[in-house]
């Protein structure tokens, strides 16, 4: 996936909360970062990077595995 600007990111992250059943691990993060919630968009792009690098850092939980290569990309892009 090529990333143009954040309405990709959160296109990406609304896609995988979308994905996810309620209660699910993560799942009230990837809605959050579905939509800018920051005051500004470097601000969401430091909120998501960091995230994004505790998540891919960590043991990624089952149903989050299948996205782990387009999650990367998007880090790298940020």
């Amino acid at each position: 996936m090529e990333f143009r600007d954040l309405s990709d990111a959160c296109a990406l992250m609304g896609e995988i909360a979308a994905s996810l059943r309620p209660g699910a691990p993560c799942c009230e993060d990837f809605v959050f970062f579905s939509a800018v919630n920051c005051t500004t968009q470097l601000e969401y792009r430091q909120e998501l990077k960091g995230f994004l690098k505790a998540l891919l850092t960590s043991p990624v939980p089952a149903p989050l595995r299948k996205f782990v290569p387009r999650l990367t990309e998007l880090y790298r892009w940020l």
